[in-house]
């Protein structure tokens, strides 16, 4: 099972994780390493799911931004944590 690092434990209230799909994970480690075990689904789906186990463990929150784009991700943070957004 994953551990959250020594080095982020003391920042655990400021993190948030972002995840992905499995099958996308997948289809970009297959264009990276065709063929290898890294770029498997069955170890994108072992990653995916131990990395999510860690955030419900550590309660850490987080976000599926598979299909997010940076302003959407970036917005849902701010919302979460209950930053406001000021204009100028």
């Amino acid at each position: 099972m994953l551990a959250l690092p020594t080095t982020l434990r003391r920042y655990r209230d400021s993190l948030y994780g972002l995840t992905s799909l499995p099958e996308r994970l997948h289809q970009i480690r297959s264009e990276r390493r065709p063929g290898s075990v890294y770029a498997s689904l069955r170890q994108c789906r072992l990653e995916a799911s131990e990395v999510e186990a860690l955030f419900r463990l550590e309660r850490i929150m987080s976000l599926n931004s598979t299909y997010m784009s940076v302003e959407e991700i970036a917005s849902r943070i701010l919302h979460d944590r209950g930053v406001e957004r000021h204009s100028f």
